[in-house]
């Protein structure tokens, strides 16, 4: 389709992007103007997924040349100017990514090859290991082929040490308490879904002492093994990127849908979070509301409020007062349950809207002045 407009972006679109929705649906309706079959187009939603981000790493590698496609859209970047060009739509037909695959060059395996020459890496690092049992139940799930990205998987290990990963994180997601069908289907959609950051995640459930194995080893308490530990990694994926509203949605869904413990749900979360973002005082606000939204505590304080009120008010209209004791056991009850940091929060405004009412002109000028710096306190950013 000719391109009748160029399209701007205020903010990155993509891997580790803003990805503002509105930027998001732009870049997405540009790359299915471009393309032809037999790519296929993308659902226009305003959300950077993985197949948005592999479709731009597929524009970027085949029309942009660039040699390590990020998968990201950046305004006045190369990869926007490309998106921009009338000539992009036929380049990028030319170079189709659904053709069938050429016959493989003598002496080059093709990927059952590779998954063979994997598993012969990892065959001889569980050797040295003493770990010919883990190797067997990995193997015979690779020849099983229930989940085919897992060959691809085995198939990306071509040194020891990648041997080394995948055998320990292997073993780990089995003493986990994963089955070996369950950690097969999991590894295999990790791959599907997460294809450029696979290698990452498996180097970090390798290590000893990963917080991602400590969230997941809560996360396998909690019920369906495969689809709780695949909800946490793409929740924590979203916080790692900014998108906070979109991951908590995702869990209330789930967690409405199920009868999965809430608390349980956040502390997995957090353990799964820490092996895939830094450890920053606005991730650990994050959890802390998090820990605040329990869907079923926060009903139950509701129903506690709104009762107590109720009954305060008919003490208004029958006695003409209403007991404050009654109030300061409800703010105790609410600093006891999960809407405590919404309490102490409200106390805290409330003291502070109450020195703010003593100020003088002088306190006040002082105050915006001081806001310059207070923003770039927040963003980790020197004033």
């Amino acid at each position: 389709m000719p391109i009748n407009m160029t399209i701007a972006i205020r903010n990155s679109v993509g891997s580790r992007g803003r990805n503002d929705a509105a930027d998001v649906r732009l870049v997405q309706t540009r790359l299915n103007e471009l393309m032809h079959p037999p790519r296929v187009k993308l659902t226009v939603d305003g959300r950077s997924g993985p197949k948005t981000e592999a479709m731009i790493r597929d524009f970027q590698k085949n029309v942009s040349g660039l040699r390590a496609p990020d998968g990201r859209v950046d305004p006045m970047g190369k990869t926007l100017a490309a998106l921009n060009d009338p000539a992009s739509e036929g380049k990028w037909a030319r170079m189709s990514i659904g053709a069938p695959a050429a016959p493989a060059p003598p002496g080059r395996p093709g990927a059952a090859g590779e998954a063979e020459a994997g598993l012969a890496l990892i065959e001889e690092e569980a050797r040295k290991q003493g770990k010919q049992n883990s190797f067997n139940e990995l193997r015979r799930s690779v020849i099983d082929g229930a989940f085919p990205p897992l060959k691809s998987l085995i198939g990306a290990v071509k040194t020891a040490e990648d041997a080394r990963q995948m055998l320990a994180a292997w073993k780990a997601i089995r003493d986990i308490g994963f089955t070996p069908l369950e950690a097969a289907q999991w590894l295999g959609e990790l791959k599907k879904k997460y294809p450029e950051r696979t290698a990452d995640f498996i180097k970090d459930v390798s290590r000893p002492g990963s917080r991602m194995v400590a969230g997941l080893r809560q996360a396998s308490r909690l019920g369906n093994r495969v689809a709780v530990a695949l909800l946490l990694i793409e929740v924590a994926d979203k916080f790692e990127q900014g998108d906070y509203l979109y991951g908590t949605s995702e869990l209330y869904k789930f967690v409405m849908g199920t009868r999965v413990p809430w608390a349980g749900l956040i502390d997995a979360l957090q353990g799964v979070a820490g092996g895939l973002m830094p450890e920053t005082a606005k991730s650990r606000m994050v959890f802390k509301v998090l820990h605040a939204c329990d869907p079923i505590g926060l009903g139950g304080v509701g129903v506690d409020t709104v009762g107590t009120l109720a009954i305060g008010l008919v003490e208004m209209v029958v006695k003409g007062r209403m007991d404050p004791g009654r109030l300061d056991r409800l703010v105790d009850r609410m600093k006891s349950g999960p809407t405590r940091f919404f309490a102490e929060m409200g106390e805290n405004l409330g003291d502070a809207v109450f020195e703010m009412s003593l100020w003088t002109r002088d306190d006040w000028s002082y105050a915006v002045r001081a806001i310059p710096g207070f923003v770039a306190y927040l963003f980790g950013r020197e004033p």
